[in-house]
């Protein structure tokens, strides 16, 4: 194999998902499904073992392939072959083993899918490969035209833990080598069935029946997007695109480092992949929405624990570097660099860590090629502008402020879950439909105060800002404008109205023929015209979407509580 064929294929098995142990659906469509294929394979291939445990198995594979394919049609599946992924515990609520496998390979056998299979290298695990896996055109059509499967038919099982907690478990020895390798694997631990996590049981429980309250209000509520592109959603160098799985809309709380004091945060929703300007275009129950953040929020509570109420005192933009451009590329790289800075141990750790971000973002990547950028010279010039807080980088203390932004943001959903009022947490950012703003608004503020005032042990105190943004809507926090014809003044305020009720095409016409001018609406660009001028027409498939979501009777209490849960609390 040519280098280049060796590339391409390397390129082709990168666009993979990891295997979804807790896809699940009570479909009688699916059922059938499950049961015709199981049928059809038992017939074919004779294979031992209870018969309703292979079907679970079958049907949770099954699954997983289809809404694999309904995201991107070319993008694998990648799946263990090995005993170590199927551990039972908490984590695995459908008890899925390595049945999956020998199902797996009887549907490569009879033609339902590709299979391109893995390796693994004891002596170097970060070079091992898992197997791939997808679709094949006769498992679609069996799924699809045999059976009318469709997407609104996947769920996730209702007893999926949604209280997890990672650990690390050290660094693995290089077998070849003897020395230890540079990173530390993670791994979920078991709370329940470690003593020392007795005490916080209670806290736990109480904790998961909130998260899924909060997953019963998403599951029911119809959240999308209008005019998803085919080809996948741009991401802001436009280089590249990602798929989105609009089935993925479970939640769970991550809590790290052993601790139940560390992390916290809610992680899961497809929202949380897309751009700031791919969420202002999100529907909720077909309303627009509003997406409202703090800006800054880990910055003021480390100026607060010296003391100093950063807006009050301040008050200005804490990722405005002296000596760097100003740009939303270096803003983004400025936000990996404090939340490493304050995370990593050390500066060497620090560093280590940002340029793995910048390596994982492929637009980072580019981006920061082109600009030949100094990682040294930029963590210098962000340690100096902050120097007040200069005790708290390369500290480790990053751990500690996700814990209290992931209360400040458990106050918020718990506020609305309560009143039924679906928000999409984006850690600490939510997005809402827009006649819930001021609401939100306040909630924000005051979650703020009573977490800050918890977290600030020594009395000080910290001013909230709010960074309110809107489709087609300026920043709230800081409007700027440049409307300039010339070296006229600036156009009047009733002019702008208009200039911004029209397409770019028309502006063009009605403006560019008679003066040159540049007019800066806002940010307000081309891919925003053109998705506007796409939003006159009628989306099909989003309407038909809709229309499927409100024939369901959403069961108000599907996720539930955890079988060791329920014996917990008896």
């Amino acid at each position: 194999m040519d280098v280049k064929e060796k590339l391409r294929k390397a390129k082709l098995f990168d666009n993979f998902s990891h295997f979804d142990v807790h896809r699940w659906s009570s479909y009688p469509e699916v059922k059938a499904a499950t049961d015709q294929l199981y049928v059809h394979l038992k017939t074919n291939n004779k294979f031992k073992g209870n018969t309703q445990i292979q079907k679970k198995h079958l049907r949770v594979l099954l699954l997983d392939l289809f809404a694999n394919w309904l995201t991107d049609s070319k993008k694998y599946i990648a799946i263990y072959r090995g005993n170590d992924f199927y551990e039972q515990g908490i984590y695995n609520a459908l008890h899925i083993s390595r049945q999956t496998v020998s199902l797996m390979d009887i549907l490569l056998k009879e033609g339902y899918i590709q299979m391109y299979t893995g390796y693994f290298k004891p002596e170097n695990e970060d070079g091992s490969k898992k197997t791939r896996i997808k679709v094949t055109s006769k498992l679609i059509n069996f799924l699809v035209k045999t059976h009318q499967l469709s997407q609104h038919m996947i769920e996730r099982a209702p007893n999926e833990e949604c209280i997890i907690l990672r650990g690390i478990k050290g660094r693995k020895i290089n077998t070849k080598t003897g020395k230890s390798k540079k990173t530390k694997t993670s791994e979920q631990i078991d709370y329940t069935k470690n003593k020392k996590y007795d005490n916080y049981i209670p806290l736990i429980n109480k904790m998961r029946k909130n998260v899924y309250a909060y997953n019963n209000l998403l599951r029911r509520t119809f959240i999308d997007i209008p005019h998803i592109p085919k080809e996948g959603i741009p991401t802001r160098s436009k280089k590249r695109k990602i798929h989105i799985d609009l089935t993925q809309k479970f939640v769970a709380r991550i809590f790290n480092n052993n601790s139940f004091q560390e992390g916290g945060r809610y992680f899961g929703g497809f929202w949380q992949r897309l751009s700031s300007k791919w969420r202002k275009r999100i529907r909720i129950n077909d309303h627009k929405v509003v997406e409202i953040d703090y800006s800054g929020i880990h910055i003021i509570m480390l100026y607060a624990l010296k003391g100093i109420d950063y807006w009050s005192d301040i008050k200005t933009d804490p990722y405005n570097i002296k000596g760097l451009e100003q740009s939303d590329r270096m803003r983004d790289l400025l936000k990996v660099v404090l939340l490493s800075s304050i995370n990593a141990e050390n500066r060497a750790k620090t560093k280590q860590a940002i340029q793995h971000e910048i390596n994982m973002d492929k637009d980072l990547y580019r981006w920061s090629l082109s600009k030949k950028l100094d990682l040294n010279d930029i963590l210098d010039k962000f340690v100096s502008t902050h120097a007040p807080i200069k005790e708290y980088f390369f500290s480790g203390k990053g751990i500690v402020l996700q814990n209290a932004d992931s209360r400040i943001a458990e106050m918020v959903v718990n506020h609305c879950t309560r009143h039924h009022i679906p928000v999409l947490c984006i850690h600490d950012s939510f997005v809402i439909e827009q006649k819930h703003k001021e609401l939100l608004q306040n909630i924000m503020n005051r979650s703020f105060e009573l977490v800050l005032k918890e977290f600030l042990t020594t009395g000080n105190i910290a001013t909230s800002k709010l960074k309110v943004e809107e489709y087609n809507q300026p920043k709230k926090e800081s409007v700027r404008r440049v409307l300039k014809i010339g070296n006229a003044k600036p156009i009047p305020q009733d002019i702008i109205n208009q200039l911004k009720q029209i397409t770019r095409e028309k502006r063009t016409v009605i403006w560019k023929p008679k003066m040159k001018m540049f007019i800066d609406f806002d940010k307000r660009n081309v891919e925003d015209d053109d998705y506007d001028n796409l939003l006159r027409k009628k989306d099909n498939e989003y309407t038909l979407r809709k229309k499927l979501h409100h024939k369901i009777e959403w069961e108000r209490n599907y996720y539930k509580n955890s079988y060791k849960d329920y014996m917990k609390e008896v």
